[in-house]
This record gives structure tokens, C-alpha cells and sequence, in this order.
């Protein structure tokens, strides 16, 4: 009995360091490894309203990374760790919209189905699981951590990149169903969140720190979807681009722009149709304020002080 007990726990240590031993690499892996090959200036993050509106190869020098439903405090991780490994990205634009401020993204880390995607997407985000003001399902984290960083070696840990992607269909009247999954928790009005406005913040003073050019990106809503967001998230929307404003941070806040149905995928989303166009007028935009000479010097110049926009613990 004695001899099989040594045997087990010689078994276990073993497997303990070879699990030790794969995530020492995978996490060499991760802080040493490009990223993104020959990525350009502009970097675009969001969640399906830029990924699906931002075509980088109009815009030119541009990656879109936005992934599906990703909130604010997942972006600031993730950009954070995408600007320590892109040197020359001199601008990042941000979506601002709506439903991004509410607290329908409070609680992704915890219940499913959203917790298992964020997990497998963004693992490899060592400061995930202590996102302030966000109840997390540590349970299910370290199930995802243990399989995809301490069972076997891997050369890309790249789940977090989105890409640009749409289609030229149109699916319209889903506005009720849509506005209700955003700004409705069993029937009731649900509040703005306090921790989406924090890490916001947290956002912009990334950028103006790393000597990043932030732009604050509105996509184009369907007038049937506007009708429905609440008066109170119209109010503090307002409030947030006063205050950002204010700061010296560019707002290009196109939601009311006029579209027609068929530019329309859905009720808050552009199709293709919808995207080539957005993204030609985004192009000409960038243009106008990101000329090809400008110096990280001239750019820093420019922007607000980082304290103008001090995030505050939610």
C-alpha cells in the first residue's frame, strides 16, 4: 500500500511540473510573439458593431480585432496588451454606443453562455479574473486556463483577434427583440453600467499614455432600434460625449446618420452594403486628421492631458 501511495505521488508531482512546465511556455509564448503581422497604425476594437461596419482594407493601415459582445473591460485589457506588442500603432478607435454603457455586460464573467466564450477567447489575459467590479466564474476560468495553457505547448495564443466580417442580407425587425436583450433584465429597465464608463475612461487614458490617438466610433442604428433605447441612456450618452468632448477627445458619432433599409443587417448592425459605405466616409475622416507625415511628437502635442479624464472606481 505504501509503495503504491510513493508511486501516486510521484505520478502527481510529475504532472504537476509538466503542466508547469507547458504553461511557463505558453506564457513565454504569449508575452514574446507577434501578434499581428505587419499591423498597421489604426487598430479598431468594439464588439459586433465596429467588426461588422470597419473594413480595415478601406481604411488602409488598420487591423479591426472587435470581437462579438466584447465589453469595456475586456477591451482594456486586451488593448493593453495588444499596444505593448505594436509599436507603430499611433490610433485606436473605440466603439461608443447605446448599449455599451449598459450593464447587460456586468455579469459575462459569470453566466453562461457568455463566460465560457470569454474565457476560451481571452485566457491568455492573465488580469481577467480581477476585472474590478465584475463577478467573475473562477470554476469555470480555471478549467479553460488548465486546457489551453498547462496540457500541451502552442505557438499562437491569438483567440482574442477578431477580424472584419458581414454579409449582404438584410434582417430587419428584430428592433424590440434587440433593444430588449441591451436595456431589459425580466421586464425592467436596466440601468447604465458603472463599471462600462470606468473602464472607458481607463481606455482613453491607455491611449493618451502610450501616445495613442483615441477615437470614440458610433455606428450607424436603425431608426426603429433609436425609438426604443431609453431616454436614460440617451441622457447619460450625452453626458459622456460632453465630458469627452471637453477632454480633446474625438467623437464621430454617426448612429442617426441616415441609412437606408437595405444597408441594414439588422436592427443595430450594418451588412455589407452598409459597411462600404461607413467605412469609405471613416477613411476620409482619418485622412483629414491622421496625415501620412505626422510624428508621435506632433500627435502627442495635440492631446488633452491624461488627467482630464481620471477613471474613477466604479
Amino acid at each position: 500500500m505504501r509503495r503504491f501511495l510513493i508511486k501516486c505521488a510521484v505520478f502527481m508531482i510529475l504532472g504537476l511540473f509538466y503542466m508547469l512546465a507547458n504553461y511557463s511556455i505558453n506564457r513565454y509564448f504569449i508575452q514574446t510573439v507577434p501578434l499581428i503581422e505587419n499591423h498597421g497604425r489604426v487598430l479598431i476594437v468594439g464588439d459586433s458593431h465596429t467588426k461588422r461596419a470597419l473594413d480595415p482594407e478601406i481604411l488602409g493601415s488598420a487591423d479591426n480585432v472587435s470581437q462579438l459582445a466584447e465589453p469595456y473591460y475586456v477591451t482594456y485589457y486586451k488593448l493593453r496588451h495588444l499596444l505593448d506588442r505594436a509599436e507603430n500603432v499611433d490610433t485606436v478607435m473605440v466603439l461608443f454606443s447605446y448599449h455599451s454603457i449598459s450593464s447587460a455586460h456586468d455579469h459575462k464573467l459569470r453566466d453562461e453562455p457568455w463566460r465560457s466564450q470569454f474565457f476560451n477567447q481571452y485566457y491568455m489575459l492573465s488580469e481577467l479574473p480581477t476585472v474590478t467590479g465584475v463577478p467573475v466564474g473562477y470554476d469555470g476560468y480555471l478549467k479553460i486556463l488548465i486546457r489551453r495553457m498547462c496540457l500541451y505547448p502552442s505557438l499562437r495564443h491569438d483567440d482574442l483577434l477578431g477580424k472584419y466580417s458581414n454579409a449582404d442580407e438584410m434582417h430587419l425587425g428584430n428592433h424590440e427583440i434587440v433593444a430588449a436583450r441591451h436595456f431589459l433584465a425580466d421586464g425592467k429597465q436596466r440601468e447604465s453600467s458603472k463599471v462600462a464608463v470606468y473602464y472607458l475612461r481607463k481606455i482613453i487614458s491607455l491611449c493618451r499614455e502610450r501616445d495613442v490617438r483615441p477615437i470614440l466610433v458610433t455606428t450607424p442604428m436603425h431608426k426603429d432600434y433609436l425609438k426604443l433605447v431609453p431616454p436614460s441612456f440617451v441622457a447619460k450618452f450625452e453626458a459622456l460625449k460632453e465630458e469627452f468632448s471637453a477632454a480633446g477627445v474625438e467623437l464621430w458619432d454617426d448612429g442617426h446618420a441616415e441609412y437606408a433599409d437595405r444597408e441594414f443587417y439588422d436592427a443595430d448592425h450594418l451588412n455589407s452594403s452598409g459597411a462600404l459605405r461607413f467605412s469609405r466616409i471613416t477613411a476620409e475622416r482619418l485622412r483629414e486628421i491622421i496625415p501620412e507625415s505626422e510624428s508621435r511628437a506632433d500627435k502627442r502635442a495635440q492631446l488633452a492631458p491624461a488627467a482630464a479624464l481620471a477613471p474613477r472606481q466604479p
